[in-house]
């Protein structure tokens, strides 16, 4: 809903959600200004999930998001961290992983990839 400090409206209207929504999410949340997010995520479950901008641009991606969920690459949190679906595959095949569809769960976050695989 908010990547990169920006409000994506074509996200909103798709998940059929408002700036109203979204203002009150971000209250609730203890969030006074847009300003102050820098990524914000609507769950399935409807819950809104914030994050906010740090101090420095290395502080902000403190966060950890889910590249590979059920064996499908996330590619909109690829962007968020500046890579691509290829950048992903290349590093995971270099570890060692070389069937993306057999991966439950895959992170990364400082450096390092996070790799749970699915069950036979």
């Amino acid at each position: 809903i908010i990547n990169a400090g920006k409000i994506d409206e074509k996200k909103m209207r798709n998940q059929r959600y408002n700036i109203d929504d979204l203002m009150m999410q971000l209250r609730e949340q203890g969030v006074g200004d847009i300003r102050d997010v820098e990524y914000a995520i609507l769950e399935p479950s409807g819950k809104l999930s914030v994050f906010q901008k740090q101090k420095n641009k290395q502080d902000t991606l403190q966060f950890t998001l889910p590249l590979i969920i059920d064996g499908e690459i996330q590619s909109s949190h690829l962007q968020m961290i500046e890579h691509t679906d290829e950048w992903l595959i290349e590093k995971l095949k270099n570890l060692g992983y070389n069937d993306i569809t057999q991966i439950l769960y895959c992170s990364f976050q400082n450096g390092k990839f996070f790799v749970d695989l699915k069950e036979n």
